[in-house]
């Protein structure tokens, strides 16, 4: 009844309170209910303090501007000064992380208590500004002081907490600290140690390492002084560190940049740690160069590997009016077709048939992280570019590297069953990632993860044309994307073999599985989520290196037409593989809707 419902929100407010309480209390790393009697006959007293393991404490003590006074449960003081603050009339405790360690402090709390004559004002200061300003309210008789702030994180060496108190009617007059917690959180320093590159050397002769963190205060050029691994990186003012093709910096923890960072098109910038930070306060800069190229309107899919940039600035040589990004949720291929003639035909070609599914982006959209768009090179670039064909274009990406788990959203259009359902992503990272690692982390049903176990990278090589199945009037062939899945790769257009490693900066299409909403309602959109994470991120790889040798059981057939089109066919024996459809990651199909016009 009443008395019941209002019970239960009785409940509820005094769990909300003690939760909002809990969070702004924090975790006790220092405390003491002081009790037994005079424990003022300590100085400093430590008897039944409580601490954390990893620091170091003084107990509570008194300035030598004021005495003990005998009092049962309580740290006890006279002789507080009658008018002002005395620098030399405190309580103290000080308080030291042990080496390796630093505290992220969140609160103070006391109680006190004071005689009828003792005095009635007090102020909480500490050795940050040499005891010269108050840390929030106090009372007399207890307060719970604020430390919150950015001046009490990461505290590395000792610091000095001082209670002052004043204003009573004798000197006879007492004051008590009964008792005290200092709340925060205490860490272990993520790099303790560090060394310099200064002057074409490290300080320490042999560089940094995973534990140890590099700091960048000179020119730095892997090509010349060579990769290397660190806990952590700061790149200092006025000072550039350029990572080379086929090099990388593999860093654990974050990156400081107040210099310049520069990542040529095949050079690798790795961060371990997902929840490392990527402090930008100077440049970092990403290029990419393109796959040769015989014309301009030849697309190719992008993704960003920084954060913040735009289309304009970071794919400003592409063509304003091609400019793409891919709506999955937009594609639909009806059971009844028409064919470019407009003469409806039967059965479903895995053509978007409203030709909506692309989408133009102009110059002032955000990269988002993972997530892919496809241009054609800016038409007068492509033709002033000196030399002759093929072309390759480099683009600068600039901003901070994107860094940690990227979730990407994905569609199904169930407007039709058993149709594909293309979703265009991209690696987010400025190093390349593991396709494997990619495929195994996203093939999760229970979680909605959705890839459906194949990887379709656009590698054109075959005229656009009027008769190739399309919604444009002028179509590509599906059979230009070269495709990667658990059992191999195949080569699209250019009869380049894909390896098992996706560039940064590369987008590609993935098939959001039929098996991740097997009780979707047809006309429902429904959505999925892809995931990026440090632990796909590898050093090397960051280009396509080609194979010419078969791997065991693994034939490839090559087909090539009179007017030039070319297919490869994979054929493989895999454990788990059935003579039946087993899925795109055995039996994948270059049955992919390009869709952009020519």
């Amino acid at each position: 009844g009443l008395n019941n419902k209002l019970a239960m929100r009785g409940i509820l407010a005094f769990l909300l309170l003690f939760l909002v309480t809990n969070l702004i209390s924090g975790q006790s790393i220092f405390s003491n209910t002081i009790t037994g009697n005079n424990p003022n006959n300590n100085n400093p007293y430590t008897i039944g303090q409580v601490i954390d393991g990893n620091i170091t404490v003084s107990g509570i003590s008194r300035g030598n501007g004021i005495n003990g006074q005998n009092g049962s449960d309580r740290y006890n003081a006279r002789d507080w000064d009658l008018t002002t603050l005395d620098i030399n009339d405190y309580f103290e405790f000080i308080i030291t992380p042990n080496a390796t360690f630093e505290i992220d402090f969140i609160s103070f709390e006391y109680t006190g208590q004071r005689s009828n004559t003792g005095p009635i004002n007090i102020a909480v200061r500490s050795s940050i500004d040499g005891f010269t300003s108050d840390i929030g309210m106090s009372t007399i008789t207890g307060a719970t002081i604020d430390l919150s702030a950015v001046n009490y994180q990461n505290i590395s060496a000792a610091i000095t907490f001082r209670v002052y108190s004043w204003g009573g009617s004798n000197t006879n007059g007492t004051f008590s600290i009964n008792d005290f917690t200092f709340n925060g959180v205490v860490n272990a320093i993520p790099c303790p140690t560090s060394v310099t590159w200064s002057g074409g050397t490290w300080s320490n002769g042999t560089g940094p390492d995973l534990t140890i963190a590099a700091v960048i205060d000179d020119v730095y050029n892997t090509f010349t002084n060579g990769s290397f691994s660190a806990c952590s990186l700061n790149v200092n003012t006025g000072n550039t560190l350029t990572i080379t093709n086929g090099s990388y910096i593999e860093i654990e923890n974050d990156i400081t940049v107040d210099g310049n960072i520069i990542v040529s098109r095949e050079g690798a910038v790795v961060q371990n740690n997902d929840v490392g930070l990527v402090n930008n306060n100077g440049s970092i800069r990403v290029d990419k160069r393109t796959a040769p190229m015989n014309n301009w309107y030849e697309y190719t899919y992008w993704s960003s590997p920084v954060s913040n940039e735009t289309i304009g600035t970071g794919l400003s040589e592409s063509q304003v009016d091609r400019r793409f990004s891919y709506n999955g949720a937009n594609f639909l291929d009806t059971t009844m077709e028409t064919n470019n003639n407009n003469t409806p035909v039967a059965g479903q070609d895995d053509i978007d048939d409203n030709g909506d599914d692309w989408t133009s982006v102009n110059a002032f959209t955000v990269m988002t992280p993972g997530v892919g768009y496809a241009t054609t090179h800016d038409q007068f670039i492509f033709s002033s570019t000196p030399g002759g064909l093929p072309k390759q274009l480099t683009y600068i990406f600039e901003g901070s590297f994107n860094n940690g788990i990227i979730s990407v959203p994905v569609y199904r259009n169930d407007s039709e069953t058993n149709d594909n359902n293309w979703n265009l992503i991209g690696n987010p990272y400025p190093s390349a990632i593991d396709a494997d690692l990619f495929l195994a982390a996203n093939n999760n049903i229970a979680t909605n993860v959705v890839v459906d176990g194949a990887i379709f990278l656009w590698s054109q090589n075959t005229p656009p044309s009027n008769t190739t199945n399309g919604n444009e009037a002028f179509n590509f062939v599906v059979s230009d994307y070269a495709i990667i899945n658990a059992i191999g790769e195949v080569a699209g257009g250019d009869n380049v073999i894909p390896n098992r490693f996706i560039p940064s900066g590369q987008g590609f299409f993935v098939v959001y599985s039929d098996a991740a909403t097997p009780d979707s309602t047809v006309g429902n959109i429904s959505e999925g989520t892809v995931i990026f994470n440090n632990s796909m991120r590898v050093t090397g790889d960051n280009t396509q290196f080609f194979r010419t040798k078969n791997k065991n059981n693994k034939l490839w057939l090559n087909l090539t037409s009179d007017n030039g089109v070319f297919n490869q066919i994979l054929i493989a024996y895999a454990t788990g593989a059935t003579d039946a459809y087993d899925g795109m990651a055995y039996d994948t199909q270059k049955n992919l809707s390009s869709g952009t016009s020519a």
